[in-house]
């Protein structure tokens, strides 16, 4: 059974993504799940899709519930207020009580709107949300190779991956295994660059080996 291209891969991933939002109690976007086929694909050669992109997700989830833990006190008891209201709002709903349900419902709403307003402020002052993104696929590939981030999403903004899966096969065969995390940079430059400038490396390769 052949293994699920990029574009398979995704729509299943964006199947079971419900799991991990609940799991870790995060939101995850479609641009999160297509920059973790696209990572995995990329850096996690040695598993199939769409496994080792969820395989990422999850971390990467788990690293943005650790941050939400560190949420102000104000951000936890609304998030609190807003589930509880929800909750009361939809017995009175079974309970036909649409008076006290209309009055949950405005309350909810205004604690909700408090809720956004606090959250803008904490995201324009630099502090992560509760929606999980590609920056945070990103930052677990960087982590992972040792990688600066920049050179994480150039990679993994290769739209043709063709050639540049071929020039990383190519290179991994030649390559330890334990040495393989820089092969994707590599691979991703040679796919772009020019037949001089790959010579040019190659030649500076050659040179640095005859001086050791």
């Amino acid at each position: 059974m052949l293994a699920p291209n990029e574009e398979e891969a995704t729509r299943v991933a964006m199947g079971v993504k419900e799991q991990y939002e609940r799991f870790h109690g995060i939101e995850i976007g479609e641009e999160a799940v297509t920059a973790a086929v696209r990572a995995s694909r990329r850096f996690l050669a040695n598993r199939q899709l769409p496994d080792r992109a969820l395989d990422l997700i999850d971390e990467a989830g788990a690293r943005l519930k650790l941050r939400r833990e560190s949420e102000p006190r104000e951000v936890v008891e609304l998030r609190r207020r807003i589930k509880d209201t929800v909750h009361k709002m939809e017995n009175a709903i079974g309970r036909h009580e649409f008076g006290k349900a209309r009055e949950f419902s405005e309350a909810e709403s205004a604690d909700r709107e408090k809720l956004m307003r606090v959250l803008e402020e904490r995201k324009a002052a630099g502090v992560p949300g509760n929606a999980l993104t590609a920056g945070d696929i990103e930052a677990v590939i960087a982590d992972r190779t040792g990688a600066p981030v920049a050179a994480v999403r150039t990679v993994i903004e290769q739209a043709e991956a063709g050639e540049f899966e071929r020039i990383a096969k190519e290179l991994g065969a030649q390559v330890p295994v334990e040495l393989r995390e820089w092969v994707a940079f590599l691979a991703a430059w040679l796919a772009n660059c020019s037949a001089d400038d790959a010579e040019r490396l190659a030649a500076s390769i050659r040179a640095l080996k005859k001086r050791g």
